[in-house]
């Protein structure tokens, strides 16, 4: 079967990989049909659509309207929309055959959809770069890691009050340009190996987050045997406390020493057991498409 990968581009950061460029790799015959950008790309497609029809069509649920073509289209949520981007991604989903949610906490943010076909697939985490490595130089073994942005939903004044009381070193991985001003070693614009190394240095992991989806910078930790204290989004909403970490219920200082004593090993096979990693992801997703004539409403 020959698809369509529908998107405005694989990736924003240039030099990194995303999910979208896995599924390339990994689904026989899927064809990259990203345009570089969202305007005019549904137009763009129909019309290539109507000349030659793919079996299928994978689509990011967000940020375009929906699909006028004649065949299955799978739409991948991974964001929480408000006002006319949600109801822009609601018809995008009521005209697909199949919604993949990216969590349940995502699944759970669209009560709209409860009743159209859909699953939840996680997005893999490439286990052969986001692993336990050589530990990044100059970086104490008991820091306390943050990756984010200065964007509020991330928590970022928060991250900064913490690393401001603790008695803990702090690493900050910034996505952005803003500025981190407290006493903390920050790292900007890093290949996805020297994450992995950072956080290999460091002994817990840190996520403030008002809200996100799935929050794969705290997985990807997770697979480089960093146990965290989260607060309760994404893939973390309504997890128990265990080998993983925990979600913050007290005092942030008091449970970042608490759970910097777990395992580093026991963090590893947790999120492995927990299927959050790139094979089992993509293994899904090539079962997804090969029974698409099927039922997929999936709890």
């Amino acid at each position: 079967m020959t698809g369509w990968l529908v998107n405005d581009k694989l990736t924003c950061i240039p030099g990194t990989r995303t999910f979208w460029n896995h599924l390339l790799d990994t689904i026989p015959d899927l064809e990259d049909r990203c345009s570089g950008q969202f305007v005019g790309l549904a137009d763009k497609i129909e019309r290539d659509a109507a000349l030659e029809r793919p079996d299928y069509i994978i689509r990011n649920a967000a940020y375009f309207r929906w699909l006028n073509v004649d065949c299955p289209v799978i739409s991948l949520v991974q964001d929480v929309m408000d006002g006319e981007y949600r109801e822009l991604l609601l018809e995008s989903c009521a005209a697909s055959s199949l919604v993949v949610f990216n969590s349940e906490y995502t699944e759970m943010a669209y009560p709209e959809l409860r009743t159209t076909p859909h699953c939840v697939i996680p997005i893999g985490t490439d286990t052969n770069v986001f692993r336990p490595v050589e530990p990044y130089p100059r970086i104490p073994r008991w820091a306390v890691l943050w990756i984010g942005s200065g964007h509020r939903v991330k928590g970022f004044d928060l991250a900064c009050y913490l690393a401001s009381e603790s008695k803990r070193p702090w690493v900050f991985i910034m996505k952005d340009d803003t500025s981190v001003d407290v006493d903390a070693m920050v790292f900007r614009s890093i290949p996805q190996s020297q994450v992995a190394s950072i956080a290999s240095a460091c002994s817990v992991g840190v996520c403030t987050s008002l809200y996100e989806t799935q929050h794969l910078a705290g997985i990807e930790m997770g697979f480089c045997g960093l146990p965290l204290v989260t607060t309760e989004v994404g893939c973390y909403y309504d997890r128990k406390p265990g080998a993983w970490g925990k979600v913050v219920d007290g005092n942030w200082q008091e449970e970042i020493e608490t759970v910097s004593l777990l395992s580093r090993e026991d963090v590893v096979s947790y999120w492995t057991d927990q299927n959050f990693g790139l094979e089992r992801c993509m293994s899904t997703w090539r079962d997804t498409v090969e029974n698409l004539g099927a039922s997929h409403v999936v709890r």
